[in-house]
């Protein structure tokens, strides 16, 4: 039916994409956080408050499906 060590690689194959986009997801996240705190210091708070919002809108969309 199946091979024990080519599921044991597949899984670590996975395990690892994973992992990397994990990283990836957390780096767009903190540069995110930095473009925003960079248009809070200059003044943009408007453009902060609508950058937020498509934010929220696209992690609420992300988690809903």
């Amino acid at each position: 039916m199946y091979n024990a060590t080519k599921l044991k690689v597949q899984l670590r194959l996975a395990v690892s994409r994973l992992k990397m986009l994990q990283n990836k997801k957390a780096s767009i996240n903190a540069q995110q956080r930095r473009e925003i705190a960079s248009l809070l210091e200059k003044g943009k708070e408007e453009s902060a408050r609508i950058r937020v919002f498509f934010l929220k809108k696209l992690f609420i969309y992300l988690f809903n499906n």
